[in-house]
């Protein structure tokens, strides 16, 4: 026996006060447990090149939320992201943000199940944005313009949903241009028979 179960020990949770939800470490990383989106705007107010930032939705914001908010910081940005799933509705947001100028241009990789399962997602997409399916559970987005090269990796599809998720929010830009050329070259030589 590796270890007796009698060796563990309790811990007693208590609800926190959702004031105080909001926790920031110091130095170049900073955590955030976020109980709701305001609480997401206010939890990054600005993007700081050289932090990372580790997020806990709490199920209440998001990925296209998140990404939504740090459009709003870095301005108008070319984004390619990887995801298992995604809504209609969803699509139809960064359609939105695509024609009011705050989306540049938009690359996704799907898993290859979306077609089945959200056909009508897949083929707005389709419509809209570079869009290409795989074998695919990575969920990684990347943020890009002249200024800032943001990559974000973590649980969330692009869905609505009431689940806990997580994400790292990474500012450097050679760890986006080593997501956003793997994505790229899927997009570019992806099966789509699959």
């Amino acid at each position: 026996m590796l270890f007796k179960p009698s060796s563990i020990k309790t811990v007693t949770i208590t609800e926190a006060n959702p004031d105080e939800i909001l926790k920031h470490s110091s130095g170049l990383n900073r955590v955030f447990l976020s109980e709701s989106y305001i609480q997401l705007n206010a939890a990054i107010p600005v993007i700081e090149p050289g932090n990372t930032y580790h997020l806990v939705s709490l199920g209440r914001w998001s990925m296209h939320h998140l990404l939504f908010h740090i459009l709003k910081l870095t301005g108008p940005a070319d984004v390619y992201a990887t995801t298992w799933s995604i809504n209609e509705d969803v699509v139809r947001h960064l359609v939105e943000a695509k024609n009011t100028g705050l989306l540049r241009s938009m690359s996704f990789v799907f898993d290859y199940r979306v077609r089945k399962y959200k056909p009508a997602a897949y083929f707005l997409s389709q419509q809209y944005f570079k869009s290409r399916v795989s074998s695919c559970h990575a969920k990684v987005t990347i943020v890009q313009n002249e200024l800032f090269h943001i990559s974000i990796i973590g649980s969330a599809n692009y869905t609505r949903n009431d689940r806990i998720e997580v994400s790292v929010i990474f500012t450097e830009q050679n760890i986006a241009d080593f997501h956003k050329n793997w994505i790229v070259n899927e997009i570019v030589n992806a099966d789509e028979n699959l």
